[in-house]
């Protein structure tokens, strides 16, 4: 080989040397994660790191699971085969997958596998639930620009992390928020998403969802259908 093709070598072998060492380099830190679906929770130093994941699938099944994290990945022992558990860190979050003995840590319509994001500020759980509070407070005493204002980001801006159902009774308080403020257009395009659901019965809805979702959705669903009435009858700007 000649030393031009040395040199070219040479040149492959550092650019993929340095492209796994950059890889290497996202490691899985400490913290905690969050997606619609559930939470990861990472504790404990580079050398020594344990998780703890509890995810909600349809119908109230759930999946909970803990254990120590090496090299990225954790090994938790079960009657069969190990589950395996893998994390891969990004400048998002944290990528989670597994082997299909994790099933066992699951109720049948529920996983936890996907990507659990670093929550942005304001949009961890404790601080959505606390904007919802204050958002409460506000709309009491009918600073309803104020009220809309506190509320309004949370959507906007939290969205990757809110499940349907909080999604769902957000849009209700948000418009009639809107409506206090006679936005008709606003109230409508934030009821837009759950204006299918809310155009059926009672009925439908339960035949549509699982018993335990139906039995958390329908209340939302009656919501909206009063507050898409409320706002049909503003006038139109």
């Amino acid at each position: 080989m000649t030393m031009r093709g040395f040199a070219k070598h040479g040149a492959i072998a550092l650019a993929l040397a340095m492209s796994c060492a950059a890889h290497a380099a996202e490691s899985v830190r400490a913290g905690s994660y969050e997606n619609p679906n559930g939470n990861l929770v990472v504790t404990g130093g580079a050398e020594s790191l344990k998780f703890k994941i509890d995810a909600f699938g349809a119908n109230g099944h759930t999946c909970s699971l803990d254990g120590d994290i090496h090299d990225n990945q954790a090994k938790l022992e079960s009657d069969e085969s190990p589950c395996i558990v893998k994390f891969d860190a990004s400048a998002k979050g944290i990528g989670v997958s597994s082997n299909e003995t994790c099933r066992t840590y699951c109720g049948m319509r529920a996983q936890f596998d996907g990507m659990y994001f670093k929550p942005a500020p304001g949009c961890a759980s404790d601080d959505r639930s606390r904007t919802r509070d204050a958002f409460k407070a506000i709309y009491a005493k009918k600073d309803y620009a104020a009220a809309r204002g506190k509320l309004e980001p949370v959507l906007t801006q939290c969205a990757a992390l809110l499940s349907w159902l909080e999604k769902a009774s957000i849009r209700n308080d948000l418009a009639v928020t809107l409506y206090h403020l006679r936005d008709r257009a606003g109230c409508l395009s934030v009821l837009e998403p759950l204006a299918a659901d809310a155009a059926k019965n009672d009925d439908a809805i339960r035949e549509n969802y699982p018993p335990t979702d139906a039995d958390d959705y329908l209340p939302l669903v009656k919501a909206a259908r009063t507050n898409l009435k409320l706002c049909q009858a503003l006038p139109a700007q």
